[in-house]
């Protein structure tokens, strides 16, 4: 279900479509209280709720990376796409080419 939530957040920037990033939020609410209600997120269709794994991709690394995505989209990049982060901080300088500090 989290990849339903990547695709909406991927789709809102893209496509500047704010409202795909607000269903995209309702989605991953939905499944958290879901979660709450059942005791764990149902990952596998032959397991219970509570057999937890650890995976990125299908597990709860993956959903707790998608839910730190929404709560500041833009900040961590999409590892779905595998793009960078293109994301500057303030005050932050790139080290690229320059000499190591001493």
């Amino acid at each position: 279900h989290f990849g339903r939530v990547e695709f909406l957040m991927v789709a809102a920037a893209r496509l500047k479509r704010p409202e795909l990033l607000e269903r995209a939020g309702r989605l991953a609410a939905t499944r958290v209280t879901e979660a709450r209600r059942c005791h764990g997120y149902a990952l596998y269709a032959n397991q219970p709720a509570s057999a937890a794994s650890p995976a990125f991709f299908r597990g709860i690394a993956g959903i707790g990376w998608e839910l730190l995505r929404l709560a500041d989209p833009g900040t961590l990049p999409s590892v779905a796409l595998l793009e960078a982060n293109e994301k500057k901080k303030s005050g932050a300088t790139s080290d690229r080419g320059s000499a190591p500090p001493g």
